[in-house]
C-alpha cells in the first residue's frame, strides 16, 4: 500500500470521528477541577475545538506546526480570562490570552494557583522567583542544585511537609552581594568598606584612610601623645648621649620643645622615624577601619528585618542570615520584573535585593567618619615601636665613632650660643642677610648652614668657624677665601 493510500484512510477515518473524539484523541489532560481545564494539544482540529472560533484561522494551523509543546489553559466557568501558551525547546513560553493580548506565566498562576506547579515544569523558567515557586507548590530540589543555580546564595531549605511556602531559607551573602543592596553617596566607600570588613590587619598607605602621618612625627604630636613611660626612657637615653640640651628642655611644656625632639630624631636616625611613622599610620588606619566595621554593622546588618530577612550569625556580619520561601515570593511580588536574580556579585546587575534595597534610603560617607573618629591602639603602638627605639640606642653604643659625646657637645654649644637646628636667624653682623641652620653632620661633627643673601648658598663650619662667622660676618668669609688662596 502506497503511503498516499495509507493517508487517505487515515483521514478517511478521521472524519468517521466527532470533533470531540478528534480532539480527545489528540490532546492529553493534565489537570482538571470545577474551575480549570489544563491540556497538551498536539493538533490543529485539538486547537480548534477547545480554542475560540479565531483559532480556525490559517495562521494558528501554520503556528501548530512549529516547533515547541502547545497548551490550553481554560476557564471552565467563564468568569476569567483563558489562554494559549507554547513553550519552544529554548528561551521563553509565548503565552497569549483569547483577548488576543499577551501575558507572563505568573498572570495565570494568579488567577489559577492550583495549577501552578504543572504549568511550572513545563516552562523553561530558570528564575529563582521560579524555582521558589515550584518549592511553594511542593517540588524538592537536589541542594546541590539549588546551590549551584544560585551562586551558593541559598546556602540550605528547611522544607516544611505540611506547608513548604514556611520551609526556612538560609541566605548566604557575599559582601559584594550584601552591599550592591544599597546606593552609597560615594564610590570609596564600597572600598573603605570591603577593607574594613575583609582586610583584617595590616592597612598600608596605599589603601588606607591615612596615608603618611608624617606631619604628627614633625610637629611632635606622635611622641607627647602616644609614646609610653618605656619608650620616653629610650627617647631620654639617645638624648642624653646625643642632644642633653634637648634632654633638659623636655621638662617644659613647650609644644615647640617636642617638635625639636622629633626633629632631631628624623635627622639623626631617618630610616627608623620612617618605620615609627609607618607604624602609626597603619595602626590609625586598623583603627578608622573599626570605626566604619562598627558604623556599618550597626547600620545596614539588621537593616532588611522589616521585610522578613533575619540576621543569622553575626560574626562574620553581612553573612547568614535566613527566611522563608514565602516571604522571598512575596517580595519577588512587590517588584515589576520577577525574572531578575535574588543577588547579584556585580553592582550593575539589578537584583530582587538590591531594588529592595535601594528604596530604603542612602548610605554612605564612612570614610570620613572614621577619619574623624579614628582611634589607634596606643598599647600595640607602644609595643611595635619599642624595639625600634631599642635599636636606636645600640646603634649608638655600637658605633661610637659615629654616635658620640662630640655630637652632644655640639648641639650644647649651639644651644648656649642662642642657636636651634631647623630655624632661620637675621646676621647679627648685617641684618639684610641672615642664615638657617639646616643640619649637624655626624661623621664630621660640622654644622651646615644655608647663608641666605642675594644667593643662598650651602655652607659648613667647625663649630668654633661658626663662632667666628656669627661674629664677624663677611669678614670671616673673606678671610677664610684668602686663606684657601695662599693655601
Amino acid at each position: 500500500m502506497t503511503p498516499k493510500r495509507l493517508r487517505n484512510i487515515l483521514e478517511q477515518d478521521d472524519e468517521e470521528k466527532s470533533p470531540k473524539e478528534l480532539a480527545d484523541e489528540q490532546s492529553k489532560i493534565i489537570f482538571e477541577d470545577d474551575d480549570v481545564l489544563f491540556l497538551q494539544i498536539y493538533s490543529y482540529p485539538a486547537l480548534t475545538y477547545y480554542g475560540p472560533d479565531k483559532y480556525k484561522d490559517e495562521q494558528y494551523s501554520n503556528e501548530m506546526k512549529t516547533q515547541g509543546d502547545k497548551y490550553l489553559i481554560i476557564d471552565k466557568k467563564g468568569d476569567k480570562l483563558s489562554y494559549y501558551m507554547t513553550v519552544p525547546r529554548y528561551g521563553a513560553e509565548y503565552i497569549e490570552g483569547y483577548d488576543g493580548n499577551d501575558y507572563l506565566f505568573g498572570d495565570i498562576i494568579d488567577k489559577f494557583p492550583k495549577i501552578t506547579l504543572y504549568i511550572l515544569d513545563r516552562t523553561n523558567d530558570d528564575t529563582h522567583y521560579g524555582m521558589l515557586l515550584r518549592i511553594k507548590y511542593g517540588k524538592k530540589f537536589d541542594m546541590w542544585d539549588i546551590k549551584s543555580k544560585t551562586d551558593k546564595f541559598i546556602w540550605d531549605i528547611d522544607y516544611s511537609e505540611k506547608n513548604p511556602n514556611k520551609s526556612m531559607v538560609v541566605l548566604n551573602f557575599t559582601h559584594d552581594e550584601y552591599f550592591n543592596s544599597f546606593k552609597y553617596l560615594e564610590e570609596d566607600d564600597r572600598t573603605y568598606l570591603d577593607l574594613a570588613i575583609e582586610g583584617g590587619s595590616g592597612y598600608g598607605y596605599h589603601d588606607g584612610i591615612f596615608y603618611d602621618e608624617s606631619s604628627e612625627w614633625t610637629e611632635g604630636y606622635i611622641m607627647r601623645y602616644y609614646f609610653n613611660e618605656t619608650n620616653m626612657v629610650l627617647v631620654k637615653k639617645i638624648l642624653k648621649f646625643l642632644n642633653p640640651g634637648l634632654l633638659r628642655k623636655l621638662s617644659e611644656s613647650d609644644d615647640k620643645v617636642w617638635e625639636q625632639v622629633s626633629k632631631f630624631l628624623d635627622d639623626t636616625f631617618d630610616y627608623e622615624v620612617r618605620d615609627i611613622v609607618t607604624e602609626f599610620t597603619e595602626l590609625k588606619n586598623e583603627g578608622a577601619y573599626e570605626v566604619i566595621k562598627q558604623d556599618v554593622v550597626e547600620e545596614l546588618a539588621n537593616i532588611f528585618y522589616l521585610k522578613g530577612i533575619f540576621r543569622h550569625d553575626p560574626d562574620p556580619p553581612f553573612n547568614m542570615y535566613f527566611t522563608t520561601v514565602g516571604n522571598l515570593i512575596r517580595l519577588y511580588e512587590t517588584i515589576e520584573d520577577r525574572s531578575i536574580p535574588l543577588v547579584s556579585e556585580k553592582q550593575s546587575t539589578k537584583t530582587l535585593f538590591s531594588t529592595i534595597g535601594r528604596k530604603l534610603g542612602t548610605f554612605g560617607r564612612y570614610h570620613e567618619m572614621a577619619y574623624e573618629n579614628a582611634r589607634l591602639d596606643k598599647n600595640k603602638f607602644n609595643e611595635n615601636i619599642e624595639s625600634i627605639l631599642e635599636d636606636m640606642v645600640e646603634k649608638i653604643e655600637e658605633n661610637p665613632e659615629v654616635y658620640n659625646t662630640d655630637i652632644a657637645e655640639l648641639y650644647e654649644q649651639l644651644e648656649k650660643l642662642g642657636y636651634e637646628v631647623g630655624k632661620t636667624y637675621k646676621l647679627p653682623t648685617d641684618e639684610t642677610k641672615s642664615f638657617r641652620i639646616d643640619d649637624v653632620d655626624m661623621e664630621t661633627k660640622r654644622i651646615k648652614i644655608s647663608h641666605i643673601g642675594y644667593t643662598v648658598e650651602r655652607r659648613s663650619y667647625s663649630i668654633d668657624e661658626f663662632k667666628n662667622y656669627i661674629s664677624t660676618g663677611e669678614l670671616f668669609e673673606r678671610l677664610v677665601r684668602k686663606l684657601k688662596k695662599l693655601l
